[in-house]
This record gives structure tokens, sequence and C-alpha cells, in this order.
């Protein structure tokens, strides 16, 4: 019956909404719910919230029934109260006994709606509970789930998880890395791992890693970001907006895609002058911003073309190299260079210093290794 009105109901163009009222009317509360799930997808409000109103109207206040019928009824396809049963339970589980709780995940995980399960995972990765250890390593080697994986990964024994191996899906490996970092016979196989991956192993385990590569990458990622983003586009936000611990109006790069988990795992490797010192880059970009628009950008209204200009405006702190940077404070007096400055002579003059040292390196070395080449130079006052 609910299949047919269903049908009946997507072709609403051709009822009247009288027709419409009638025939919900002759639905029960268990086949509107059903009804209600079948058209989840239906963008027709008046429909929904009629179908929502009947529901309402075909409530009746009475006690609760036991767990125990309810989990019968769930688990009897044909007690036509399957629906009404599940949603009973689980606004009941967080009130029961732990006994009763189980048997409620129990039921679920056994049973063959993959959403039902899903409810169930969802449940015990926040409150995990060492009873269904065995269960939920079975359903994985059965049904192979994400969600359940993320059980497996979390909570079972790291000798469960060292035998497994291969089965793990490759999303799953950086957090295998981070439960078995410190396991015998395990080591971390840096192939398996995105550059953004390995950084968040290293945030999570501590293991040493060079922090100069994560510099890196965190600028790498902003640039390869905006420059991939039309001139008209929004769909990254990021619109000027007031921010209470600032004067004037200001935006941040942190809600550039995942800009934000990257700090958080610099804050985590203690990187706290990288920290200050991309501050400071962001903040210049966005005064050349403010500069180059006309006036400040409106709520609703950001310009990725102007942004993107004003990135380039600025080498990022590490496109300027140890050697580099010094040679910038002696040349112009500060890190941040606009590129404008970095001109043919000034590359140049770069490549003559550089070739200078590595003659004066060589020269040392023949020195050391011939005492009478080193005699001569001294005879001759040659530098």
């Amino acid at each position: 019956m609910t299949e047919k009105v269903a049908c009946i109901l997507k072709g609403k163009d051709k009822l009247c909404d009288e027709i419409i009222i009638v025939l919900l009317n002759a639905l029960s509360k268990d086949e509107l719910s059903e009804l209600n799930e079948a058209l989840l997808f239906d963008e027709d409000t008046f429909l929904r919230r009629l179908i929502k109103y009947r529901l309402k109207e075909k409530t009746v206040k009475q006690s609760n029934k036991s767990i125990s019928l309810l989990l019968k009824q769930y688990c009897d396809k044909k007690s036509k109260c399957v629906v009404s049963s599940r949603r009973e339970l689980q606004n009941r589980y967080p009130y029961q006994s732990q006994q009763c709780q189980r048997k409620i995940i129990s039921a679920f995980l056994m049973s063959g709606a993959k959403s039902d399960r899903r409810w169930a995972y969802s449940v015990l990765y926040k409150d995990w509970d060492p009873y269904f250890k065995n269960l939920i390593a079975k359903l994985w080697k059965e049904q192979r789930e994400t969600m359940c994986e993320w059980l497996v990964v979390k909570y079972l024994p790291t000798d469960f998880l060292m035998n497994n191996l291969e089965m793990f899906h490759k999303s799953s490996y950086k957090f295998l890395c981070v439960r078995l970092v410190n396991t015998n016979g395990f080591t971390i196989d840096r192939s398996l791992l995105s550059d953004y991956d390995y950084i968040y192993v290293a945030a999570k385990t501590k293991i040493d890693i060079d922090k100069k590569f994560v510099q890196r990458y965190l600028y790498t990622y902003i640039i390869e970001t905006i420059n991939a983003m039309d001139d008209l586009s929004l769909e990254i936000d990021l619109r000027p907006r007031k921010r209470f611990y600032t004067i004037g109006a200001t935006s941040s790069l942190c809600d550039l895609g995942k800009v934000q988990k990257i700090l958080w795992c610099m804050s985590e490797l203690g990187m706290i002058d990288e920290l200050i010192e991309f501050n400071g880059w962001e903040v210049e970009i966005w005064d050349k911003y403010y500069e180059t628009c006309d006036e400040l950008c409106d709520e609703n209204l950001f310009n990725t073309k102007i942004f993107r200009e004003s990135v380039k405006s600025f080498v990022t702190p590490i496109e300027l190299l140890e050697y580099e940077k010094s040679k910038m404070r002696e040349l112009f007096g500060c890190d941040y260079v606009d590129y404008e400055l970095i001109t043919d002579d000034y590359l140049e003059e770069l490549k003559v210093i550089k070739d200078g040292e590595e003659k004066a390196k060589m020269l040392e070395k023949m020195k050391a290794e011939n005492p009478e080449f080193s005699a001569v130079m001294e005879d001759l006052e040659l530098e």
C-alpha cells in the first residue's frame, strides 16, 4: 500500500490537494512513517509538512512499551512495527541499564539494514564497550564497512591489528600508524601516507619530522588551493569578517580547506616560531588585499583574483632558505620581500655570491690537503 501511494504522490502534479490529504488520511501511523522515509529527498516541503502533521495527529499518548517487546517487534519484520520500534529503541537507549543497552546494540548490529548497523557503530564509537570486541571483529571481516573499521582501528587489541594489516583500507593507514607506532614489528611505510597524513601521524605520535617540511607543505597547500580557485568562485569562504580580538576587518586563511588542521599539527609539534611567522605573512597579504581594493569588500563579496595577486606579492617564509634570508636582510633589511624587488640583477648577485663561496670551500680543501700549496698562497699574498 505504502509503495503504491508513494508512486502516486511522486506524480503529485496531477493530483489536487484534497486527494493528497485523503490518501494520507487512509494510511496508518507506521505506513506514514515508511512513506516519509520513501519521500525523504522530495523537495515538496508542503507534502512533508502534511505527512509530519498527520503523524503527530495519529500519535496517541500511551505508556512505554517494554524494551523486550520493542526488541521483539523490531526483529520481527512481519510485525508492522519495525519503524516505530526502531525509533523508540534509539530514543530510549541512553536511559537504559547496561544489560538492556547491550541487547539493543546487539539487535542493531545483527540487523540486515546497513543504516541500523551504522547507528550501532556510531554509538559504540562514542562509548565503547569491550563486550562487543568479538562481534565487531566478525562483522568487520564479513561486511568490510568503513564505520566498523573505525572501531577496529581505535579499540581492538594491537595484536589483532598486526595480524590483519593487509585487510585494512588505505584510508585507515594513518590511524593504524597512530595506534601501532610503538608496537614491536611495525614500521611506518611512508609511501602509504600522503604528506598531510604523515604530518598528522607525527603530530599525534610525536615522532621526529623535519619542521621545514611541515612549513613548506603549509604554504604549498595554501598557494595551490588559491591558484585552483576560479576568479568568481565563492566555494571557499574567505570573505572578510569582523573579529573581536583584532582591530579592523580581517579574515583568515584558516578558513581555507584543511589549513586549520595543518596549523593544529604544527602546534602539536611545538612549531611556535613558525606559527608566528605564518601570522605575520598572512597579515601582510590582507593588508595588500585591502590596499588593492577600492574599498573594503562587502560581507557577501570576495574578489578571488585580487586576493590571488595579493598572495603572489609576497614570498612565503619557507621559500626563503636560511642562506637567502640572511642575504635578504643584508640587501633589503627584511625577510618578506615584494617579488618586484627580486630582479634579474639580484638573482645574478646571489649566484655570484654562491659561486664565490663554493670556490672558497674548494680552495680551503686544497690548502688542507697540500701544505705546500698553502705556503705558495701566503708568499704570493693570494686570497
